[in-house]
């Protein structure tokens, strides 16, 4: 059996890891820098996806920190990395990531961000069309909604055959909208940490352009763009069919999570619909 690669004894290692990934538009970005900003979380994100123009792939986590300029330490002994699911290597590198922990004996854990579909890959197509310098996504239609649905589809069936292998907690933007402490804090329980409260001066991503459409910060909480009339129009474009009954079932598992349901029943709902 092939042995896990082991860093030099010299080198050090994080003590847990945790993957933070779900669809791009999802409110990964906000999640995961409320999440990384607790004193004792070193964080990356997107090491995968802002260098696969080299085809950086390391999945070796004291690899992953050095190359990235960081050194785990007793101050900051967990390790958080945020990617998304805007292309299939990410899903597989970020897998790869926590199975090699598991094999280091590093603590392994998986934070699954979901958002209603609708909202996500409208937000997708406004950014693709506004901001982003690969424009291949910049007209909402039934076309361009299933190529979105296909792709989302593969890469969560992926991650959810993979959860129950590893300690999980799976939250929706808009339960961490609605009550972002709880929800953070419930989702620092898995380190485990407590919550700090620096950690809840609720502020836009880090680099998040001018006029994003995502989100806007209010009086330290984050307010949801309200996106009811578009996407009624997108339902009405798109039609019956695949992707129109695959976003509607996943929004209502998103909207019955928000609920409160808990993480192992939205799971396997979850699983069900990309079996």
């Amino acid at each position: 059996m092939d042995q896990a690669p082991q860093p030099p004894m010299d080198q050090p290692r994080p003590s847990s890891l945790v993957v933070m990934i779900g669809p791009p538009r999802s409110g990964t970005t906000l999640i995961a820098n409320t999440f990384m900003s607790h004193s004792k979380v070193a964080g990356l994100i997107e090491p995968w996806h802002r260098r696969r123009d080299e085809d950086y792939a390391t999945t070796d986590p004291a690899r992953l920190m050095a190359e990235n300029g960081l050194t785990p330490s007793l101050g900051q002994p967990h390790l958080a990395i945020k990617e998304t699911t805007t292309r299939g290597v990410n899903v597989d590198l970020s897998l790869k990531l926590l199975q090699t922990a598991a094999d280091q004996g590093i603590y392994p854990a998986l934070i699954v961000i979901l958002r209603c579909p609708f909202a996500a890959f409208l937000s997708q197509v406004e950014a693709s069309r506004q901001m982003w310098r690969e424009q291949k996504l910049t007209e909402a239609s039934q076309d361009t909604l299933g190529r979105w649905v296909n792709a989302q589809s593969r890469a969560l069936k992926k991650i959810t055959d993979n959860a129950r292998v590893q300690h999980f907690r799976l939250i929706s933007y808009e339960a961490f909208c609605a009550h972002p402490a709880s929800e953070m804090a419930r989702l620092m329980a898995l380190i485990p940490e407590r919550l700090e409260a620096d950690q809840m001066q609720l502020r836009p991503p880090a680099g998040l352009a001018a006029g994003d459409p995502k989100t806007r910060a209010k009086a330290g909480r984050i307010e949801l763009t309200d996106r009811s009339p578009a996407i009624a129009e997108l339902i009405e474009t798109v039609g019956p069919g695949k992707p129109l009954d695959f976003c509607q079932q996943l929004r209502k598992i998103v909207l019955d999570h928000v609920c409160h349901e808990p993480d192992a029943v939205t799971l396997d709902r979850l699983s069900r619909l990309v079996a």
